[in-house]
């Protein structure tokens, strides 16, 4: 077998060396830099996308405080209202008393409805918008599209958990 013959070592390995020369002055040439450049853009593109989600996050944050204020106002109103309509009940006569008692309870409920059902659509407005969001962080961040359903029943279930 030539490869064996000591005769040509020497030339064998001066084309080795060639060859493995020209190989490596490739890969550091074109490849490597390709490489470095690709990953360069993938660690923008997650420190962008990351960025966005921190935003979103924030007025996901926001929105909910605001919710939860507009809904202890509203609790704050109803109770005041009761508090009058009490008020002007005790100074009338005790029949009056009676039927004002009456429709004060009716009111109070109405009231805890109209609040209930205002809790009720905030917390599907909020819901709907975390399944937005996190629809939209899912897309931005691993491009994933994420189904409607899917992220509802995540955002619900979340939700459900942290009640």
């Amino acid at each position: 077998m030539p490869q064996f013959d000591p005769s040509s070592f020497l030339s064998q390995i001066f084309w080795l060396i060639i060859c493995f020369g020209v190989l490596y002055w490739i890969i550091a040439k074109f490849t490597i830099p390709r490489i470095r450049e690709t990953i360069e853009k993938r660690e923008n593109m997650i420190s962008n996308n990351l960025e966005n989600a921190e935003k979103i996050r924030s007025e996901a944050e926001k929105t909910l405080s605001d919710y939860e204020s507009k809904i202890s106002q509203a609790l704050e109103e109803a109770k005041k209202e009761v508090q009058e309509a009490i008020n002007d009940c005790a100074n009338t006569a005790e029949e009056s008393y009676k039927e004002l008692d009456k429709e004060l309870e009716g009111q109070i409920q109405s009231s805890e409805e109209r609040i209930n059902r205002a809790h009720k659509l905030a917390m599907s407005e909020m819901q709907n918008l975390a399944s937005n969001i996190a629809q939209d962080a899912t897309n931005c961040i691993s491009g994933i599209v994420v189904s409607d359903t899917d992220a509802k029943s995540v955002v619900s279930r979340l939700i459900k958990e942290r009640e």
